[in-house]
Order: C-alpha cells, then structure tokens, then sequence
C-alpha cells in the first residue's frame, strides 16, 4: 500500500498545490520552495497523534481554511465503535483540516486559538459490485452492503441488525483501528536520535516492545535469582559486600530519620521489571563500547533507517517512509549505494534531496520539482503537448524503454533537475569556453547551470527534460556551415524554448581560430581558451555571450 496524491490548501508556503506520487519519489528544488513542507503535511494529515497548529502553518496570502488530503492507491477499513461492535468502512483517503476559532469555545477564555479535525473519508458506493474494480478481496466479506452520503453525514446497513448504522466524519476519527492502513515513519533532519531513546523514538518503541516481552514471560523467583548473582558479580569489582561502607549507613539514616524500612537500599544497574529501558546501541568489542551517537552521523543515519526497515519486515506490515534529505552526512558513494536500496526496497519512501545521486533520468515521473513559486513540475499541460507526433510524456517514457539514461545521459546530467536556468551547449569545449570568455568580456554565467549535450544530434533530449520540469533553457551548438532548417540543424532548433538559440555560422572552434585541418583535440582548444585576450575574441562569439548574459538576466 502506498500514497497515490496529495492535495494541500493553505498551508505553510503552499496556497494549492497537488503532488502525486510513485513507490519511490523524490521531491526536488531550491531552498524553502515548500519540499520539506509536503513531508510534514503528509505525516501530520496521516498520524493519529494530536496536531499543534500555529498561525504559521496558515498560508499568508489567504484568511481561508487549511486542509490538507491523502490519497492512497489501495482502501483500507476503518473500524467504527457501535455499540458493542464495530462497523467496517471502506476508506482510501485521509483528511487534516484546521480553521480559526471564530469565539472562544463555550465563552471560555484561553480556548485553543485553531480547531482542527483528523479523519478518513469512506468510499461511497450502492451495492459491492460497484466496488470490483478496488477494493480488495480479504476486506470484501467486511463491509457493508453500501455506503451513501446523507445531509447530516453517511449511512450503511449494520451488519448484525435489520437497522441503517449513521455516523459523521467526526466518528472516522484517525483514534478508529484501521486494517490495512499503511505505517508512516517521518525521519525529518535530526532522524539520528530515532536509534536513541527519547520520546516516541523508534528505538523507545522497541524497548517498549522488549520490555512487555520479558515481563510477560519472567518467572519472578528465576528473575530474582539472576538478578541477585549479576548484581553480586559487577558490584563485588568496586566493593566487597553487597551493603557497603555507604549503602548500608544510607539506609540506616533514612530509617531513622523518616521511619521506613531502607536495609534492602542498593544503587540499581538495571530496572528489574524493565530491563531494556536505558538500553543503547554500540559497537562492543570485549570491554570497549562506542555507542550509536559517537559512531558518526552518517552511520547513525544509516542505523536507524535499516533498523525500521528489518522491523517492518519483520511485521509484516505496508510501510511507508518520509525521509528529508537522506543524503545528510554520507559520502557521494554510500549515497549512490542508499538510492538503490530505495529503488529496491518493499515499502514506499518518499523523500526530498539536493543530491544528484538520489534521482534517476530514467524514472522521470518519480521526480516532483518545486520552483521559488511554490509550483511543481512536471504539470499535465506540458506533459500533454505534442512535438514530433508524441505527447512529451511518450518521449520521456523511451528514456528508460530505449535505454537513454545509459547511452545519451551521463549520471552527472542529473543536475540540470537542480538547475535555476540551463545553457544547452553542444559540447565540452563549449561547456568549459563559455563561461571563461564570459568573465573575459567581464560578462558573467555563474547563474546558470551549463550542460554538454556532447553532440548537437542529442541536444533535443536535453531540451525535453527542461521542457518537461519547467527549467528555463538556453540552446547553442553549430550549424556547421548550413541553414537552420537543413538536416540535424532542424531538430534542435526546432524544440527551443522561445527564442532563446544562438548559433555558430560554421563552429565554435572556428570562430577561436582552431580549424579542421589544425590540432583539433579537446587540450589545445582550452589552452586556445586560456590564451585569448578580450580583443581576441571574435564577434560572433561576444555577439551570443551578451545575449545568452542578458537572457540570464530575465
């Protein structure tokens, strides 16, 4: 089971905006253009626990309310109290929203300030045949024989009862149990401290869980007798006897000086009822402990999100992960070694990066991009618009079907997803000589991303992503000594975004006074590069770096 959509309204940065979402999905884009936020909006419309509010988390820009939607690709069943039983409905989406209290609640004073809800919204059908195509068939025996919106809520059949069971939304409450309702685990950028304990931590739940164990299973008399020669063991290396120098006068003092019994005092290593609750993850070798925090912040990353992953294999239950930026800490290899294990993983994750290593070309529709406009891309429209016969969408789809991302793109090319603006060139001379002639003719190219399509004949591919994900692009590359419109001249030029081309008349290497018949090796054009001086430079190329500089600009 996964999240299929979400759908914001008003909250934090966002006024609107609509996200879907693949099995695994990363959200890309500048600094505070709303990534994180979408992570925060999913765990708190999704969790059952209590939702603080602020006016902050309120879009600024509107006095209306905020509603926050989670859309699953597969139902689930919430269980609704009913008398002494419960009724089953059918749900695959849940709903978070909050609104500004108009009074205080009762004539109180000191009344929360925001009123917020958290429910699932039942899927509403008239009989289950209706139902064939999504529900699915270990629930089907559960629900009720139809599901209909009224004007004060919903009603069903009961199950046990020739009576109609009524309820509102208030009584889909996420307190409800919910059967096949997915695990959402938010590892936000201080996720290191769910391997330590602390409040609800993920290694406090395991020690909860262990704890229950042992003291469902304990012996008391066995418990006590163990208890009794490890204290005896570890305490007989810094004092002799048991009740000592100080624990023995200690509890004397307390016994005459409050009247109870203080003779069994000891200083406790381990709770005995819980044995587990100061417990800590560490590397031991003999005697010699490191523990989870001094292991590094990368490791102590990696720790916490294998130790989730084992455990929610282990139960066997759907999970998904919420993770910001899980790049943090690691170098670039075990980056790329972390993205495949996403990629292979069961459970869904989600998860935002500025990292290169964590997107593929190849699953394009698993990359939302958000801009300082607080849009994603890609949007439908673009999508949906032809060239060459083919919806956009058709073209992106052969990357992986035609093995693109392997034989076109190199992996570094991933950074034209993070690119503000992009110069298309048409290769690494280029690439290189640009923004060095720039700085020459004191023009500057620093505010653009400059990618080498390495072949005019590949440029179109590079223009289709910048298309597709709304990334301002820029294309140059030589005509070599023919018209636009001839031969692969055509196809580039004709997938440029406005009028934003410049060309060579013959090549780019021409116009440095590097000629066919001439050394023609990448070395000797930057060391041409390097030479020139600004009265050297030729027309041509100053001409295009003003346009491409005042581009920049816009």
């Amino acid at each position: 089971m996964a999240i299929s959509r979400i759908e914001i309204n008003n909250f934090r940065c966002f006024k609107k905006v609509d996200v879907d979402f693949q099995k695994c999905h990363a959200l890309i884009g500048e600094n505070g253009c709303g990534k994180t936020t979408i992570l925060e909006a999913i765990n708190l419309a999704t969790s059952s626990g209590y939702a603080y509010i602020t006016e902050q988390d309120f879009n600024n820009s509107d006095e209306g309310d905020l509603g926050i939607t989670v859309y699953f690709d597969k139902p689930f069943l919430c269980k609704i109290p009913d008398g002494y039983t419960t009724q089953d409905i059918l749900c695959r989406s849940v709903v978070f929203s909050a609104h500004r209290r108009k009074q205080a609640a009762g004539g109180k004073a000191l009344s929360d300030p925001f009123v917020t809800e958290k429910y699932a919204v039942p899927i509403l059908y008239n009989s289950k045949e209706e139902l064939q195509c999504i529900y699915l068939d270990a629930l089907s025996t559960k629900i009720p024989d139809k599901v209909l919106k009224t004007d004060q809520g919903y009603e069903s059949p009961r199950k046990t009862a020739n009576s109609v069971f009524k309820f509102t939304q208030q009584r889909l409450s996420l307190q409800n149990e919910f059967i096949n309702y997915p695990n959402i685990f938010y590892f936000d950028r201080d996720r290191e401290s769910e391997a330590s304990t602390g409040f609800n931590t993920l290694l406090s739940k395991i020690i909860k869980d262990l704890n229950w164990r042992y003291r469902n299973k304990w012996v008391q008399v066995d418990i006590v007798q163990k208890w009794e020669d490890f204290y005896s063991q570890v305490i007989a290396t810094v004092i002799d006897p048991k009740n000592d120098r100080i624990m023995r006068p200690l509890g004397e003092k307390l016994k005459d000086f409050v009247g109870i019994e203080c003779e069994n005092l000891e200083l406790s290593l381990l709770d005995i009822e819980q044995p587990f609750l100061k417990s800590f993850f560490s590397l031991r070798d003999g005697s010699n402990q490191i523990d989870q925090k001094n292991l590094g912040s990368g490791i102590s990353i990696l720790l916490a999100y294998f130790l989730l992953e084992i455990i929610s294999s282990l139960s066997r239950g759907e999970i998904v992960f919420l993770i910001d930026e899980p790049e943090l800490h690691l170098h670039p290899q075990l980056q790329s070694r972390l993205f495949k294990e996403f990629q292979k993983s069961s459970s869904q994750i989600v998860y935002t990066t500025q990292s290169d290593c964590f997107i593929s070309i190849a699953n394009w529709d698993s990359i939302s991009r958000f801009n300082r406009d607080f849009k994603n891309t890609p949007e439908a429209e673009k999508l949906n618009e032809v060239i060459e016969n083919k919806e956009v969408s058709e073209h992106l789809d052969e990357i992986k079907k035609f093995h693109q991302h392997k034989t076109v793109f190199f992996r570094e090319d991933n950074q034209i997803f993070f690119a503000r603006k992009c110069l298309i060139v048409e290769g690494p001379a280029e690439k290189y000589g640009m923004p060095v002639l720039a700085n020459k003719i004191n023009k500057s190219l620093c505010d653009v991303t400059i990618i080498s399509a390495n072949g005019k004949s590949k440029i179109p591919y590079y223009q289709l992503l910048c298309k597709a994900f709304g990334i301002p692009y820029f294309t140059v590359f030589d005509l070599d000594g023919r018209k636009k419109d001839e031969s692969d001249n055509k196809r580039p030029c004709s997938w440029i975004m406005e009028d934003a081309l410049a060309v060579f008349d013959k090549s780019f290497e021409e116009e440095l006074g590097i000629f066919r018949n001439a050394d023609h090796k990448a070395s000797s054009v930057l060391i041409k590069i390097d030479g020139l001086g600004d009265d050297q430079i030729s027309a041509a190329i100053k001409k295009n770096i003003n346009t491409i500089a005042a581009w920049c600009k816009q």
